[in-house]
């Protein structure tokens, strides 16, 4: 990430971008999204950044939006991000209209308690991150009112797919382990 510290093309709230490293405020009406993505920033640094491009551009395509304009975009909101502090950025793209919100990055915690909701998983669309957002969200507000940290994402054979919210790995062993495709898969871990 290139840039200063300026964030006076930015401010609280979701953004509507217009194009040459402009945003201006997303009027209040609902937002339905097509496409979302979000990754943390931490004193200026990202792990993973271009797979977070790849994400959203791949899933924008889907809605036939050419590929130089989400590089356009997403290099103008690159631009503008804070180059100190922790910071969760999320793009957003509906009906032809690309979004941005800056928000502070979650508090980090070395545990999360997990809530099981009596549904099971009903994404519409489990492989695009946007059209069911609304939807985990409510789940995830669940969980709270439960005293959880997150809602889990099950199959109808009642195996964990993934959190609302959140991906989810964990360590057996030296192994570090996902439940990708209903299935849970380990990896070695480094020098393991």
């Amino acid at each position: 990430m290139t840039g200063g510290e300026d964030l006076s093309p930015v401010g609280a709230g979701r953004l509507v971008w217009t194009g040459a490293r402009t945003f201006v405020p997303l009027p209040s009406r609902a937002c339905d999204i097509d496409v979302a993505d979000s990754w943390l920033v931490d004193g200026g640094r990202c792990r993973g950044l271009e797979l977070h491009r790849q994400r959203f551009a791949g899933s924008c395509r889907r809605h036939d939006v050419a590929p130089g304009i989400v590089d356009a975009f997403l290099e103008d909101v690159i631009d503008v991000l804070p180059r100190g502090g922790r910071w969760f950025p999320r793009v957003e793209y509906h009906a032809g209209e690309f979004r941005f919100w800056l928000r502070p990055a979650p508090r980090l915690s070395a545990s999360v308690v997990l809530w099981v909701p009596g549904v099971g998983d009903s994404r519409t669309e489990p492989s695009v991150k946007g059209p069911d957002l609304a939807a985990l969200e409510a789940l995830r507000d669940e969980a709270g009112r439960a005293g959880a940290g997150e809602a889990l994402l099950l199959s109808p054979q009642g195996e964990v797919r993934e959190g609302a919210l959140s991906g989810l790995m964990w360590w057996r062993g030296d192994g570090l382990c996902a439940p990708p495709d209903g299935r849970t898969y380990c990896r070695a871990s480094p020098g393991g």
